[in-house]
């Protein structure tokens, strides 16, 4: 299978990523031959604003998430969970939100606030959380570009 980036071995529809309570699934999970993984949230322009970068909170909720490991709270380390899903990724996967559904300067609007809206989650300014926006269009005709969201 082929996404115009890299020779896939993965794809997944509907991923749970829940911790601690806070319900997030995923809309799409590509994990690609060389070892890399992509998350993918769709924004129809039927999700109010604000849920759309509650989205991400939850994202950066489930990228800084810690675990203990190791037989005793006193004795063993952290780690942080995701990396139990996605073993051998040397950092949280890259989150893709593709906009469609709404005409071109809408959907410009949404991605230009959901941008302003990612410099508040400060694992998104930080980096720790890559979240790229672009519309379905913009996947199709290159699936390796997407403006960073969040960061200046």
């Amino acid at each position: 299978v082929e996404a115009g980036l890299a020779p896939l071995s993965g794809l997944q529809v509907e991923v749970d990523h829940s911790v601690d309570g806070h319900r997030l699934v995923t809309d799409l999970v590509v994990t690609l031959h060389s070892g890399g993984t992509r998350m993918y949230e769709a924004d129809r322009g039927t999700m109010a604003g604000h849920r759309l970068t509650a989205r991400l909170a939850a994202y950066a909720r489930y990228a800084t998430h810690t675990i203990h490991v190791g037989p005793r709270h006193l004795v063993g380390r952290t780690e942080h969970y995701w990396r139990r899903r996605y073993p051998g990724q040397d950092r949280f996967p890259d989150v893709m939100v593709v906009f469609d559904g709404l005409p071109h300067d809408a959907l410009q609007r949404r991605s230009d606030r959901l941008h302003q809206d990612a410099r508040r989650i400060r694992a998104v300014r930080d980096g720790t959380v890559p979240v790229f926006a672009t519309t379905i269009e913009g996947l199709r005709a290159n699936p390796n570009t997407g403006g960073r969201l969040g960061r200046d």
